[in-house]
């Protein structure tokens, strides 16, 4: 007699192959979902940050993670995590340069003086380092120990131009429906949620922003 686990394997074998190959797709996002990085809010936003870090070459480069272990199976030369809110991203940067990447995901709204916080950030990166940096907009007040603030994309924008970077470029995502969905808990990502943006309703925003490789007041 035929087991249960051969039959399931022939019956497996006899599906055609785009709905295996959905099946494995399925499979492997309700893994993600695990994560409590998968919500429905960062799915856009963290494809986003992961290109913009996968063509680095990364065995040359420093990276510094503001609150965050997101990024480290990449083979960096060094990797420092900085734990927000034991890490005071707002105090200013006395030292030498110490990377060529920092990422700050989802901090600038807990801390008191962002502007201060990100020129303290452009002093840890090295001349031509990048930062990653992501904010909440449409999103509801979550303390961490505090919530202070909000960001539309042209608000981000003038907040790192201020501090002294190069803004490479500035994005943002969200719908009406992943706005009423987050109003009382964090909605978790699902294959059927709607990737539809609304440039008028963003839940998150970020951006790509660099320390320019010649100091502007250098010459003052």
């Amino acid at each position: 007699m035929m087991g249960l686990t051969s039959v399931a394997r022939r019956i497996w074998h006899a599906l055609p192959g785009s709905i295996r190959s959905r099946i494995l797709e399925l499979r492997a996002r309700r893994k993600q979902f695990r994560n409590s990085r998968a919500f429905w809010t960062r799915r856009v936003m963290d494809v986003s940050v992961s290109s913009s870090l996968a063509d680095l070459d990364h065995p040359r480069l420093d990276i510094v993670e503001i609150s965050g272990t997101a990024h480290t199976a990449y083979p960096w030369r060094s990797h420092v995590n900085r734990s927000f809110p034991e890490h005071d991203v707002c105090q200013p940067f006395l030292g030498e340069p110490i990377c060529d990447v920092i990422t700050c995901e989802q901090v600038l709204e807990h801390v008191p003086d962002p502007i201060q916080a990100a020129k303290s950030m452009l002093s840890m990166l090295r001349p031509g380092g990048f930062a990653l940096v992501n904010v909440p907009f449409l999103l509801r007040v979550h303390p961490h120990p505090e919530d202070y603030w909000r960001f539309t994309p042209s608000g981000l924008r003038m907040l790192l131009d201020s501090a002294g970077f190069e803004v490479v470029s500035v994005d943002s995502w969200g719908n009406h429906g992943v706005v009423r969905a987050n109003l009382r808990r964090w909605a978790p990502d699902r294959p059927w949620r709607s990737m539809k943006n609304d440039p008028l309703t963003p839940v998150v925003v970020w951006a790509v922003a660099r320390r320019p490789i010649v100091d502007p007041s250098a010459g003052d």
